[in-house]
């Protein structure tokens, strides 16, 4: 089912089509049994250049203006609805460096000539990251949380506003030193690791708890990776997962994602399929569905085939495969519960 911009306008609308769509969400959540996957098509639009072609620190100074962020995301919605394919699009306050690495202080760079962004470590190294408390940071979620309330109130309804995504504990451990740090404070701080790591994850709790609040719900739900969620949720990324065996990833981060799931109704979790050997492990959190995005390297798509078939014997799935995929996805696994996110890049 292809839906356009005519047939669900809005979510005030009185649309039968809006109703059925809502249906086939829930019944992913809930796996019941269905006759088709929910399927989108999305696209990246590349990377293009800004006016000013400046090179700069993101600062709570230098955000968007939010009137012309909310016109532009009326000129966005006029143009291409609130839905694509069978997946709901959504708002959200944009200009935000990413939160998760920016409340514990890790710079974000901004080239304006190619309109992207770069994360830096901590300038403090080790020494900062020990000294993170429960207040590190709290003025960007003050701000986020002040901006989405008064957003909620322009959208009135009409429109769906984005759950929060973000870097979850391994990645945000890895912003924070770089990658070799972080394993060598692994390797000789153990405990010291594993402290900051709480007191990171006490910090993340409470900003996607605090935007959660100034979410408006849509029938006691909200949106996250164009999915209609039916309660609150968090869509957070582990890809530095890649970089540890089982057992240490176990031991130092999987406590952090079942901590961030435990605060979430609906909680999902973006992955890579170099970090297939987890899969087991993050279904040991009751809640949380996995989303894996296949990489044009390592293992091929029958290879993973076994893993994913556990995973959706248990839970819903969300999958990107690459173009020469999209058949084996459609005719290898399940229906039931499986939802395909097809990209291009450009």
């Amino acid at each position: 089912m292809v839906l356009t911009r005519d047939d669900v306008p809005s979510l005030q609308e009185d649309s039968p089509k809006l109703e059925s769509l809502i249906a086939r969400h829930r019944a992913w959540w809930t796996l019941d049994e269905v006759d088709r996957p929910l399927v989108s098509v999305g696209r990246y639009a590349g990377l293009r250049p800004h006016p000013s072609g400046r090179t700069f620190y993101v600062t709570l100074d230098e955000l968007p203006d939010l009137d012309e962020s909310m016109a532009s995301l009326e000129a966005h919605f006029a143009e291409h609805g609130i839905v694509s394919g069978e997946v709901f699009r959504a708002a959200a306050p944009g200009g935000f460096p990413p939160l998760a690495e920016t409340i514990v202080g890790c710079p974000c760079k901004v080239d304006s000539a190619t309109n992207t962004y770069w994360l830096e470590p901590l300038p403090g190294g080790w020494e900062q990251a020990q000294a993170i408390t429960h207040d590190t940071g709290r003025e960007w979620v003050e701000e986020y949380t002040r901006r989405t309330r008064r957003m909620a109130e322009w959208v009135d309804g009409r429109w769906p506003m984005g759950a929060m995504n973000i870097r979850g504990l391994v990645d945000t451990f890895a912003a924070m030193l770089g990658p070799q740090k972080m394993v060598e404070v692994m390797l000789d701080e153990p405990d010291e690791a594993k402290r900051v790591l709480a007191v990171c994850t006490d910090n993340l709790i409470a900003m996607c708890r605090a935007y959660r609040d100034a979410l408006p719900p849509f029938r006691g739900g909200h949106f996250v990776s164009g999915l209609y969620v039916p309660g609150s949720t968090v869509f957070f990324n582990v890809d530095a997962g890649c970089l540890f065996s089982r057992e240490i990833y176990d031991e130092f981060f999987l406590p952090c994602d079942r901590r961030l799931c435990e605060a979430f109704d609906h909680p999902l979790v973006h992955t890579h399929s170099v970090s297939h050997h987890h899969w087991d492990d993050w279904l040991t959190i009751p809640n949380l569905r996995i989303q894996t995005v296949i990489d044009p390297v390592g293992p091929t798509f029958d290879e993973l085939l076994p893993g994913m078939r556990r995973i959706q014997a248990q839970r819903s799935f969300l999958l990107r495969p690459t173009d020469d995929q999209i058949y084996d996805a459609m005719t290898k696994l399940s229906p039931r519960g499986l939802y395909v996110d097809v990209y291009y890049p450009w």
